[in-house]
């Protein structure tokens, strides 16, 4: 009778256990739900939004395949569960930790009195700047207002050179560099003041170019862009060999926060393995 019981108490475990793929369609239904919240907010043009489509797909193929085994229809060899199984704990594992990392950087309080600011660039429409590229002009005014020092005679001893960076792309009448100097010139600061790098047309190429405007490579620099983009911009930065790096954090579209959030995993994939795959990461 016992062993009857025991028997019949594994069976309803193993059942139960099977039906844990449910669990699959919740992340499938939750990216097709943003998905539509960032094209009815931002239009299908936003930047990387097709991930969450493909995410979708994923999620709900992975429901399929452990539907058709739980119902027979299906059978995989024991090798195909647990490799895939392990390439999945690797994927969620490695999205964690660059997460965690970008999280803690965003926390990170910038040095004062950098001698350099480069703020990085991104989307321009027409002749108007976008929502988060406000954002990081906004951020970069704020911390020059902090850290300008004064003489004597209440005018600015103008120590920090500024970097603008980014060039002209599909949608923009004149280049990100061109719409960053005119918005800061329009808050008061001299043109003089102002290094554009107008070529770049990713954040490896902002970095790349911008670079031959600090001939020092133990200059103070201030990187300005939006918080999840920092751990990024930091690691390229450095990457040219310069030692002195702190990031300026300005903050991020609450709506496609996330969405950023995601691109960066596939970003800093691509600038630490250089995987062609990843290419498709523009900013």
């Amino acid at each position: 009778m016992s062993h009857r019981l025991i028997a019949t108490s594994c069976s309803e475990m193993r059942i139960n256990m099977y039906k844990l793929y449910y669990i699959w369609l919740v992340p499938a239904v939750f990216c097709l739900v943003y998905y539509v919240c960032c094209v009815a907010y931002a239009g299908f043009a936003s930047s990387f939004i097709t991930i969450w489509p493909v995410t979708a797909v994923f999620f709900a193929g992975i429901f399929a395949v452990r539907y058709a085994q739980n119902k027979g229809i299906l059978i995989l060899p024991m090798w195909i569960n647990v490799l895939s199984a392990a390439g999945l704990l690797i994927l969620i594992s490695s999205f964690c930790l660059v997460q965690a990392l970008i999280t803690v950087q965003m926390k990170q309080k910038p040095e004062p009195d950098c001698e350099y600011l480069l703020i990085l660039g991104c989307r321009v429409r027409g002749l108007e700047i976008t929502k988060s590229l406000r954002y990081r002009l906004d951020a970069a005014l704020a911390y020059l207002e902090q850290n300008e020092k004064h003489s004597k005679d209440n005018t600015q001893n103008k120590t920090i050179r500024i970097i603008v960076s980014g060039g002209q792309g599909p949608g923009e009448d004149i280049s990100e560099a061109q719409a960053m100097k005119d918005y800061l010139c329009a808050h008061g600061i001299e043109a003089s003041r102002i290094f554009m790098e107008a070529q770049s047309t990713d954040t490896e190429k902002n970095i790349a170019y911008s670079a031959r405007f600090i001939p020092d490579k133990n200059a103070k620099i201030g990187v300005v862009s939006n918080d999840f983009h920092l751990l990024r911009a930091g690691m390229l930065v450095r990457a040219k060999g310069f030692h002195n790096v702190s990031t300026i954090a300005a903050r991020s579209d609450e709506v496609l926060f996330l969405n950023y959030r995601v691109r960066e995993y596939f970003g800093v994939l691509k600038d630490l393995f250089g995987v062609k795959f990843f290419h498709f990461i523009g900013e």
